[in-house]
């Protein structure tokens, strides 16, 4: 039995029904490196990984764990630089005007990249990502901790193992 024209296919030349010539031809604009399906599949290997320069602030230079926002053309920069910009607020990169604060558009893609670089703990080395790390470190045995006490003065702070035997 054969399969209706046009379906399952894959003839990639043959013509979009209903669709206006003009647009047609206008795709012979577009790169062939924009349309080739391989380029449609996630990479592999080394180059898969974020460029965390690409994930830099613009203003501060940094790859913040921090919110990430974005002007209306789409150029991002880290919550905190968000906050500091004084009226106008305009994106750094374009200078179009920026909305109020509590209204700044999220760059949620951009703060996912920024999660899955990675990391390590400052306390006992674990390799993690930056997106785990803060869960990681409120529970990490080498952390320093305060003695329970120290409201009512004990000075001491240690590791979790030698918090039970001072208490």
């Amino acid at each position: 039995m054969a399969a209706a024209a046009g379906i399952g296919e894959d003839d990639d030349d043959a013509p979009i029904a209903g669709v206006p010539a003009f647009l047609e031809d206008y795709s012979a604009t577009i790169p062939a490196s924009l349309t080739a399906r391989a380029s449609l599949t996630a990479p592999a290997g080394p180059q898969a990984e974020p460029h965390p320069k690409s994930l830099e602030c613009p203003i501060c230079l940094e790859v913040t764990d921090c919110a990430q926002h974005q002007c209306r053309e789409g150029h991002t920069f880290c919550a905190g630089c968000d906050a500091r910009l004084v009226f106008p607020r305009r994106c750094p990169a374009c200078r179009m005007a920026l909305g109020a604060l509590d209204q700044a558009i999220r760059n949620r893609s951009h703060e996912e990249r920024i999660a899955v670089l990675p990391a390590a703990c400052a306390h006992c080395g674990l390799p993690t990502t930056r997106g785990e790390l803060g869960r990681h470190e409120l529970g990490c045995p080498q952390r320093p901790r305060s003695c329970a006490a120290a409201e009512a003065g004990c000075t001491w702070s240690g590791m979790v193992a030698d918090k039970a035997a001072h208490e």
